[in-house]
C-alpha cells in the first residue's frame, strides 16, 4: 500500500523530472559543442570561455526550475514536449553564443558567434509552431519561451553595447522586461489589483525589431556608427510601449 510519504515524494520527484532532465541534456548538448568546437579549431577552452559557458548554463538551469514550479503550481505535473525541447534548445545555443563571443575576445564578433545568436532568435518561431501543430501547447512552454526570450534579449543587449556596436542606452531595453515583472511583483505584494493584458500584433513587433536591432550591431560588415544610430531610434518606441504595457496592467488604462 502506497503511504501518504510516499505519494508526496513520488510527486516531488515527478515534478522536478523536467528539471534533471533538462540540466542533464544541456549538460552534455553544450559540452560536445564546445569539444567540438575546440578540436577544429574555433575556439580556445580558455578560463574564462569555460566559466562564461558554466555560469550560463547554470543560469539556464535556474530559469528552467522557476518555469517547472510556476507552471506547476499554475496548472499542475509538467512534461518536456518537442516544443519545449526547441526551446531548450535556443538556450544551449544562447550559451554557445556567449562562450564564442567571450572566446573571440578583442578579434570582435566572428560568424559563428553571429550564426548561434540568430539561430536562437529564428527558434522563437519553431517551438511555437510546434506547439500548436503537435497540440502541446502547455503552460511551460509558456512560460520558458517567454524567460528565454528575456535572458535572449539581455545577453545581446550587453553584447552590442560592450563591443560598441549599440548606445549604452540601449541597455534599458534588455532590462526592461525584468522591471515590468519587478513591478508587477511588487504590486502583488503591496495587494495592488493587475490586470490582465490584451493579446498585442505591436508587442511581437516589438520583440522581432528588438532581435533585429541586436543582430545587426553583431554583423562584423555593419559600420557600428550606423548600428549605434539605429540603436537610438529603436530604443524611444520599445521603451515606450512598455511603459503603455504597465499602464494597462496595472490598471491605469480604461
Amino acid at each position: 500500500m502506497t503511504t501518504a510519504a510516499g505519494r508526496m515524494s513520488l510527486n516531488k520527484s515527478t515534478r522536478w523530472r523536467p528539471v534533471v532532465i533538462a540540466a542533464l541534456a544541456g549538460s552534455v548538448a553544450t559540452g560536445c559543442a564546445v569539444s567540438a568546437f575546440v578540436a577544429s579549431g574555433v575556439l580556445r577552452p580558455t578560463p574564462s570561455v569555460l566559466a562564461s559557458v558554466g555560469g550560463l548554463l547554470g543560469l539556464v538551469t535556474l530559469i528552467v526550475a522557476v518555469a517547472v514550479a510556476r507552471a506547476t503550481r499554475a496548472a499542475g505535473p509538467q512534461r518536456l514536449t518537442l516544443a519545449t525541447w526547441l526551446t531548450l534548445a535556443r538556450g544551449w545555443l544562447l550559451i554557445l553564443f556567449v562562450g564564442v563571443v567571450v572566446g573571440d575576445g578583442a578579434s570582435g564578433i566572428s560568424w559563428l558567434a553571429v550564426g548561434l545568436f540568430v539561430g536562437s532568435a529564428l527558434g522563437d518561431m519553431a517551438d511555437g509552431w510546434v506547439a500548436r501543430r503537435t497540440d502541446t501547447v502547455s503552460a511551460l512552454g509558456a512560460r520558458l519561451d517567454t524567460e528565454t526570450d528575456a535572458l535572449l534579449v539581455l545577453v545581446g543587449t550587453v553584447t552590442v553595447i560592450a563591443i560598441e556596436s549599440a548606445p549604452l542606452v540601449f541597455l534599458v531595453v534588455g532590462l526592461a522586461r525584468y522591471g515590468f515583472v519587478a513591478g508587477v511583483a511588487v504590486r502583488r505584494i503591496r495587494d495592488k489589483p493587475l490586470f490582465d493584458l490584451e493579446p498585442s500584433r505591436f508587442r511581437q513587433f516589438t520583440g522581432a525589431t528588438v532581435m533585429a536591432t541586436i543582430t545587426i550591431g553583431l554583423l562584423p560588415v555593419i559600420d557600428p556608427a550606423v548600428s549605434r544610430a539605429i540603436g537610438w531610434v529603436v530604443t524611444v518606441p520599445i521603451l515606450a510601449h512598455f511603459l503603455w504595457d504597465w499602464l494597462a496592467v496595472s490598471g491605469r488604462l480604461d
